[in-house]
């Protein structure tokens, strides 16, 4: 499921319940998008909660640690510093957690 942002003080959650038709389901954030410096960046979040970024003209094929997201506060997905510029999230994408 993807969300375009366009509230930069909105809270990025780990986790949405949503019920369908009396159906609970659960959805796990996964990546965040960002713009700034003429192109986008991300950041990625696995099962476990440990976010990775990337940035193909920073770090070309790599990604870097950024610690875990259960330890973060709740608004450090909204904004990503590089360079000495503040990048603003545009997108979220959570997945279907089984």
């Amino acid at each position: 499921m993807h969300f375009a942002l366009s509230d930069p003080l909105i809270v990025l959650d780990p986790a949405l319940n949503v019920t369908v038709s009396q159906i609970a389901v659960r959805y796990a954030l996964r990546s965040v998008l960002y713009v700034g410096g003429n192109h986008f960046t991300t950041r990625m979040i696995k099962e476990n909660g440990d976010i990775w970024y990337h940035d193909g003209i920073e770090t070309g094929v790599s990604t870097v640690a950024e610690g875990n997201i259960h330890s973060k506060d709740s608004l450090f997905m909204n904004t990503c510093m590089r360079n000495d510029e503040v990048r603003q999230a545009c997108g979220a994408i959570y997945a279907l957690v089984n």
